[in-house]
């Protein structure tokens, strides 16, 4: 008799609220072991984990899930299956509190106090003062220096103007010119004859 490898899996746990048993992906099983750090959560201090946070208070879990866990995210894709499926519905129609008007300008405030660290003339200045005293410098770094699936970037692509919010989200990071740079460059080439 030849010998068979069987492969060997977690088994199977209780979803919350519901009857049905499924195997946890091996995702879901690390999510369910992270504490929960998001600002909006009552457990701080001791704080839960995502798992302990199911089992004790699935109501709160079901208000994260549905209001501050974004539902592109690792965290939503893997505990979702701990939703029974009228709190599922809800969380993946519920829009969420990061994404209201009122919390996009306070995050967009939050960045403009943070500090320049690039290297040169605007080190150390506040994005605020650098967004007032030189809108240019600021729609090349926006442009030039910041990710494009960065919050900060998307902060601060909201204080340009339309036409400059356009041609940077149409434009490839480290491409963008500026009003500025566009003079130097003018000034450089010698005009054809």
């Amino acid at each position: 008799m030849a010998a068979v490898d069987v492969e060997m899996t977690p088994e199977p746990v209780k979803l919350a609220r519901q009857d049905a048993f499924y195997p946890p992906s091996d995702m879901t099983t690390r999510y369910l072991q992270y504490e929960c750090n998001y600002n909006a959560c009552k457990y701080k201090e001791p704080a839960l984990t995502w798992g302990e946070m199911i089992k004790q208070d699935y109501s709160h879990f079901v208000w994260l899930m549905c209001n501050h866990v974004p539902l592109e995210s690792n965290t939503f894709e893997a505990l979702k299956e701990h939703l029974c499926l009228p709190d599922l519905k809800l969380a993946q129609s519920t829009k969420r509190q990061h994404d209201l008007p009122e919390a996009i300008e306070a995050r967009t405030q939050r960045y403009l106090d943070l500090t320049c660290s690039h290297n040169g003339r605007m080190n150390g200045k506040k994005w605020r003062e650098i967004l007032k005293t030189d809108y240019d410098y600021f729609l090349w770094a926006v442009g030039n220096t910041m990710g494009r699936d960065t919050r900060t970037f998307n902060g601060f692509v909201e204080c340009l103007t339309d036409k400059d919010k356009t041609m940077v989200l149409n434009t490839p990071k480290g491409k963008v010119k500026t009003k500025k740079h566009q003079k130097n460059v003018k000034n450089q080439i010698p005009a054809k004859k």
